[in-house]
């Protein structure tokens, strides 16, 4: 799906973060190929999709219906233990997200999530801590 994107839209996407285990992976296995050619036409197809896979897997969202789906929006949420937004999935279609504050969010104040799912998840740092 990244082929199908437009060059502003890879752009942005290649910025995103990623999981640096999954490049090593990929390094490594050039490392193993060694001189066997067979081996090394599949390392090299690794290493042709391996960052996008790395920002998939860093980014991706679990959705209600067992899909692991990528949301670029939604990607540009940081975590906090108290976040000023939350995401949800609509019940006629759970991979429809709909990201929603559960605050009032000031003008250039930073749009947080919470990853983890926990009980609390809302609370005071104070009661959190406590």
């Amino acid at each position: 799906q990244v082929e199908e994107m437009t060059k502003d839209q890879k752009d942005e996407f290649y910025k995103l973060t990623y999981k640096q285990a999954l490049l090593d992976i990929s390094s490594s296995f050039w490392q193993a190929a060694g001189d066997d050619r067979g081996k090394l036409q599949k390392a090299k197809l690794v290493e042709k999709n391996i960052k996008a896979t790395a920002i998939f897997f860093n980014n991706d969202i679990a959705t209600g219906d067992g899909y692991k789906c990528f949301f670029p929006n939604l990607a540009l949420t940081n975590h906090s233990c108290s976040p000023n937004s939350s995401w949800r999935g609509k019940t006629e279609n759970p991979r429809h997200l709909e990201l929603r504050a559960v605050r009032d969010i000031k003008e250039g104040e930073e749009v947080t999530v919470n990853y983890i799912i926990v009980e609390g998840r809302f609370s005071s740092r104070d009661t959190r801590q406590a």
